[in-house]
């Protein structure tokens, strides 16, 4: 006798009354629920793209999630619980699976209005943030596919933060899991543009532990905190950041790497690699085995990882440390001499200029809506009082374009919709604005200040894309869409944003071109968006999809 459809059941059930309350119920077993095989699709029917949506913030330990963990995400074991997708508001979302409609804006949270579908397998999928009520009943039968909601936006405005927040639960409400290996997509792909932040918060203990979106930990409803570390990075808290060690001092060579692609990192190491100043170097956070200080590794091709630095941000020349939450405040240490100069604790990383000598950061209020925090920016020579440059809503500095040119981006009053990336003058005060725009996303200046790159994104009443400006106001935008990088003054090199089936190919762009042009094509996919390019544009670093180990090569 066949089986009955766990569908029919789970109708059954509701007609019954025994629909299952929010959060209530024995968590399901392991032995109780499908083994994760990519047996669901996204919850948008069409690609990724400026004028659809794009990846936000992912599932897990994200640095975003940790300064939340005791807040927010504290019902998830002070994580982040599910994937978020951005979207402008009203965007159709669909079902990822074949299923049936168990609560209409139950008491599961993510405002304004939400959505479970069991999938009568032992998951069910939530949809958080949707713009209006579903048009759905308790017990209806959905497909795969089918739009079930509208995207909306967290804070209630269609400005501040549009995005669908999407869960994958068991159906007793009480456990969590990533939707990424459940979810049929081109991930590494997905993940080349959009992101919210690009970075796990780092237990110092074990600085490699969920440092990739594939491997972040289940959650259960009410357990005890999965990242209560001792000590983390970036810090969230005054801590006595480990300084111990053996390092070796950053020391410049000449180096050339191989026309063919290398392996520069194995063991699956590491994450966010950075290149040196002399462009022949990587380096990365890393603590290799328990006897290993934490700190900053350094590697050339042919070459083992050695420690270089202890952990700090560092200026782009490495001749200054940055080190954060400090029982003293956040100290800058000038490395040639060993002078400290102190700011205030709650500072993070800071901008610096082309030269080295005078630093910005932002002040930013912690809480309200996003787009409308206030951010004092301050500026700072080294060894003297630092003092306030101006005051912005929802965004702050992005970076010199030359020592007296600071690149800005946010609104003057808070209730305005629209965003605004400008220059200001350090020396007239005088302002330029370059572009307006509701989203105004990814900004990266190229090298020597000429040319800016950016993302317009979900934008109704202007083109949406990537661009590049300059400092005059000169626009043009790029015959492509995906994730970006400047190899020279006018050159940008991009992955595209399309599904790939083997590997990334890396195309250039001289502004002005009517096309992109093939320049490279990796050997495999980059993990995460984690791709860099040297200071003097000739080598290229990323991180492997697969085996999760950084490859090199000489750019042609």
């Amino acid at each position: 006798m066949p089986l009955p459809n766990p569908l029919n059941l789970l109708l059954l059930s509701l007609a019954l009354g025994a629909s299952a309350a929010a959060h209530s119920g024995a968590p399901l077993k392991d032995s109780q629920l499908p083994r994760p095989s990519q047996q669901f699709g996204l919850p948008f029917a069409g690609p990724a793209g400026p004028d659809t949506w794009l990846l936000g913030q992912v599932y897990g330990n994200t640095t975003g999630a940790y300064r939340q963990r005791n807040s927010t995400y504290r019902a998830g074991q002070g994580i982040h619980f599910g994937l978020d997708i951005s979207a402008a508001c009203g965007t159709a979302v669909v079902a990822i699976g074949d299923g049936v409609v168990q609560d209409v804006d139950g008491p599961h949270g993510s405002p304004p209005h939400n959505l479970i579908i069991n999938h009568g397998n032992g998951l069910a999928s939530f949809y958080g943030h949707l713009l209006k009520r579903p048009d759905l009943k308790v017990g209806q039968k959905v497909k795969k596919g089918q739009v079930v909601a509208f995207s909306g936006d967290s804070q209630f405005t269609c400005r501040s933060a549009p995005h669908l927040h999407l869960e994958l639960r068991d159906s007793s409400h009480m456990r969590f899991f990533n939707p990424i290996p459940y979810i049929k997509a081109d991930w590494d792909t997905l993940f080349v543009q959009g992101g919210f932040s690009r970075g796990f918060q780092r237990d110092l203990e074990n600085v490699r532990k969920w440092q990739h979106p594939e491997d972040q930990p289940q959650a259960f409803r009410g357990g005890a905190l999965l990242n209560r570390f001792a000590s983390s990075w970036p810090p969230d808290q005054v801590q006595n950041t480990p300084q111990q060690g053996k390092f070796s001092g950053y020391q410049p060579v000449k180096t050339d790497w191989p026309v063919k692609e290398t392996r520069l990192t194995t063991g699956g190491c590491c994450v966010l690699p950075m290149f040196t100043p002399d462009s022949r170097q990587l380096m990365f956070i890393d603590r290799p085995t328990v006897q290993n200080p934490v700190g900053w590794y350094v590697v050339q091709p042919q070459q083992k990882p050695q420690a270089m630095l202890p952990l700090g941000f560092y200026s782009p020349d490495l001749r200054h440390q940055i080190l954060p939450e400090t029982p003293a405040g956040t100290r800058i240490k000038r490395l040639s001499d060993g002078k400290i100069q102190t700011l205030p604790a709650e500072v993070g990383n800071v901008i610096w200029s082309p030269e080295g000598s005078r630093y910005v950061w932002n002040e930013s209020q912690e809480s309200g809506n996003f787009d409308e925090r206030q951010t004092r920016i301050r500026i700072a020579t080294f060894g003297q009082a630092p003092s306030t440059l101006t005051t912005v809503y929802g965004g702050g500095a992005q970076g010199f374009l030359d020592q007296n040119t600071l690149l800005i981006l946010g609104k003057t009053n808070p209730n305005s919709d629209n965003r605004v990336l400008y220059t200001l003058d350090l020396k007239t005060r005088k302002t330029r604005k370059l572009e307006t725009a509701l989203n105004i996303r990814g900004v990266t200046i190229g090298p020597k200040g000429k040319w800016i790159a950016y993302f317009l994104a979900f934008n109704q009443d202007r083109k949406n894309g990537l661009f590049v400006v300059n400092r005059e106001g000169k626009k043009r935008q790029v015959p492509g869409f995906g994730s970006y990088r400047w190899r020279s003054e006018e050159t940008l090199l991009l992955i595209p944003l399309k599904d790939t089936p083997q590997s990334h190919t890396v195309q250039t762009w001289k502004v002005g071109a009517p096309q992109l042009q093939t320049l490279v094509k990796l050997s495999g996919k980059i993990s995460y968006d984690q791709w860099v390019v040297s200071p003097d544009g000739r080598n290229l670093a990323y991180v492997n999809g697969k085996d999760r180990n950084i490859y090199g090569l000489r750019l042609p």
